[in-house]
Order: structure tokens, then C-alpha cells, then sequence
């Protein structure tokens, strides 16, 4: 592990914003990212992007919201697995928006879009990178970006804060660690050639314009011990707090959410199916009760 590794800068390892979870769903954890681990590099951070079906009748956010103010428990949500960004998104969304909706967790991000995609759940929080083409294609409907301002990329689509939900931004982060006792010196080289390399031309060709604006440099050294950890993993303090209260209750809260998600989502896919071809022509569904893997 990481943690425990020599301080030799030969051990290091890229995370992401699930060092501010982590703490939440695995209270046994050995290591602490505060003072195990210093923060090297910030590779980058990106929007989660809220994507609905085009078949669903929302403009916008607060029609959503509206929409499932007026049926309780009638939204479904998707997202790769409980603690994960997507998922913490959504849920601070929905905390904030005061909604009831039922989570989907399933294997992977390709799985949840398509049942986007087939109007089996509700909506997603999509990382940017992938909802764009998606978006531009005008396969998908965008609703909502995570961020406290609005991307580039979609400079019609509003932010948790217009759309009147407090408290209810967040951001997918990535960046690299070495073991804290690592020397300032190596911390330093390291930091200086990640971020010469990460401001070449030909790392940002086909990213998001959001990713092609920001500037590693501007992401200071730790002195020691993770900046972004102490901090509460880049969101600050009180955003870490936030998102692992979210965590948390998801961890006590997720065997009863997540049967609730598969009987709701088979519920909706045979439905669909029915609609669609016939009641002698419904099938098992596949997608969601292969997919979730929870963390345990």
C-alpha cells in the first residue's frame, strides 16, 4: 500500500475524488489520506452532467423536480455503484432538491447510458467527457452541470445554485500521491515535470474545452501532506464533510436502497418492453440485475 510504502519517490499512485468517500463507507480504513499521503499533481477535475431521456418531457431542471415532487418515488436514477461520483452527485442533488428517487446502481457508466438511451431510468449524472458527444448528438437531454459554474462545453445548461438547490455542487477530481514522508525535493521534480507534460498541446487535443482551460500549475505542492486531502480532497472542508455525510448514509441505508432499485427497475423494464412489443414478447431483464457490485 501506498500509505506505507518508502518515501523514495518511486511509489506513487493517481486517485481520484474518492479519497474524500472512502472515509465514509470503510471506517476501518488503515491509512488516512491526511497524513499518510501528500498530494503531488492535480491531473485534472471535470463535471458530472445531468442526462435524461429525450422521451422524458422535462425542459428543464425544475421540471424534473416538479415532475417528482407531484409522484413520490416515481424517478429513477443510475450510477456506477454506491460512493461513486456520480452517484454522490445525484444525491446531493436530490437531498438538496428535496425528491424522492430511487437509485440504480449498476457495473459500469456504458451500462447506465444505455438505459438511458432506452428510457429505463430516469436520469444520470454523466461524467462530461462522456454525455458530450451524447449531448451533441442529440441523443440525450442535458439538464443540469455539477459544478459551482457553468462548463464551456454547455454554456445553456445551469448549475445546482441557478437551478435554487443549495449545497449541491460537486466535482470528479484526479490527481497523483506519493507517501507523505516523501522528500520536498522529489515532491517538487515531480510536480514540475507532471505539469510540463500536462500543458503540452497534445495532451488537451479532443478533451472538453473545461479540461483544455485549466492549468496544473495553478494547483499548489503539498508541503508534506495532501493539500486536496486536507482540505477535504479539493472541495474544501466543508464540501468533504458534505459529501461523506451523503456517503454515509448511503452506506447504512444501501441494502434496502439498492433492492428497491432492482425491484423498481425490473418493474419499469418489463413495462416498457411490454409497451413496446407486446405482452408475450417481455423478457428478463439483463442489464440491471447482473450489474450492481456493490463496495463493501
Amino acid at each position: 500500500m501506498l500509505a506505507k510504502a518508502d518515501p523514495d519517490g518511486d511509489s506513487i499512485i493517481a486517485h481520484s475524488s474518492a479519497l474524500t468517500i472512502a472515509p465514509a463507507i470503510f471506517p476501518n480504513l488503515t491509512y488516512d489520506a491526511t497524513k499518510d499521503l501528500a498530494s503531488v499533481l492535480m491531473i485534472g477535475s471535470s463535471a458530472n452532467v445531468m442526462i435524461v431521456p429525450n422521451s422524458r418531457p422535462w425542459k428543464t431542471v425544475q421540471d424534473l423536480i416538479a415532475d417528482a415532487k407531484a409522484k413520490p418515488g416515481s424517478i429513477s436514477f443510475g450510477s456506477v455503484g454506491i460512493g461513486s461520483a456520480v452517484h454522490i452527485s445525484s444525491q446531493k442533488f436530490r437531498f438538496a432538491a428535496g425528491v424522492e428517487a430511487t437509485h440504480v446502481p449498476y457495473r459500469g457508466g456504458s451500462e447506465v447510458i444505455a438505459d438511458i438511451l432506452g428510457a429505463r431510468i430516469d436520469f444520470y449524472f454523466c461524467p462530461l467527457a462522456t454525455a458530450l458527444p451524447l449531448i451533441r448528438e442529440g441523443q440525450v437531454h442535458a439538464l443540469l452541470v455539477s459544478t459551482p459554474k457553468r462548463v464551456p462545453d454547455l454554456p445553456e445548461v445551469p448549475t445546482p445554485i441557478e437551478a435554487g438547490s443549495k449545497d449541491a455542487d460537486s466535482a470528479i477530481w484526479l490527481g497523483v500521491f506519493m507517501p507523505s514522508k516523501t522528500s520536498r525535493d522529489i515532491v517538487e521534480k515531480f510536480h514540475a515535470a507532471g505539469v510540463k507534460v500536462l500543458t503540452e498541446p497534445a495532451m488537451h487535443a479532443g478533451q472538453p474545452e473545461e479540461a483544455r482551460r485549466r492549468n496544473p500549475a495553478d494547483d499548489a505542492v503539498g508541503n508534506g501532506r495532501s493539500r486536496q486531502a486536507r482540505d477535504g480532497c479539493q472541495h474544501g472542508t466543508d464540501q468533504g464533510r458534505r459529501d461523506q455525510a451523503v456517503a454515509r448514509f448511503q452506506a447504512k441505508a444501501c441494502p434496502d436502497l439498492i433492492r428497491g432499485g432492482y425491484r423498481f427497475a425490473r418493474r419499469k423494464r418489463r413495462q416498457i418492453e411490454i409497451q413496446s412489443f407486446g405482452a408475450a414478447r417481455t423478457k428478463a431483464p439483463s442489464t440491471v440485475e447482473k450489474a450492481p457490485r456493490l463496495i463493501r
